[in-house]
């Protein structure tokens, strides 16, 4: 089974997305929120706060569970995916192996960018909910 942990960051009514590195297997070039595969040993939480540490050095703390999402993937193998929102104010300084920039983005400004994975549908979800 797959578990990942996704960190959605909200500022002013816009999320923060990252765009992938061009040497990713899969969506190079595409924004994302920020997220990985937990370790085995890891709990969700531990293993976005070290993501969040390793992606953009940020000391992340998740105030809120937004959304877990129990899916299968196109493999067929099982996928849970936790996704977390925090509110913050500090410095962003990407690792330049996972992104090679970010940015803060309305819900309507999201609609004009190639997104990876299932992002279109947590972003139409925070919309929905009031966050933006």
């Amino acid at each position: 089974m797959w578990i990942s942990s996704d960190w959605l960051m909200i500022k002013d009514n816009k999320v923060l997305l990252v765009k992938r590195a061009r040497y990713k297997a899969k969506y190079f070039w595409c924004w994302t929120v920020p997220w990985w595969w937990m370790e085995s040993w890891e709990t969700p939480e531990e293993n976005v706060i070290r993501e969040v540490k390793e992606e953009t050095n940020l000391d992340y703390k998740p105030t809120q569970l937004f959304k877990k999402v129990d899916k299968w993937e196109k493999n067929g193998r099982p996928r849970i995916q936790y996704c977390f929102i925090w509110e913050f104010s500090w410095e962003i300084k990407l690792q330049e192996e996972e992104a090679t920039d970010y940015g803060w983005f309305t819900y309507e400004e999201t609609k004009n960018l190639k997104l990876a994975f299932n992002f279109e549908d947590i972003l139409e979800e925070l919309n929905k909910k009031g966050y933006f």
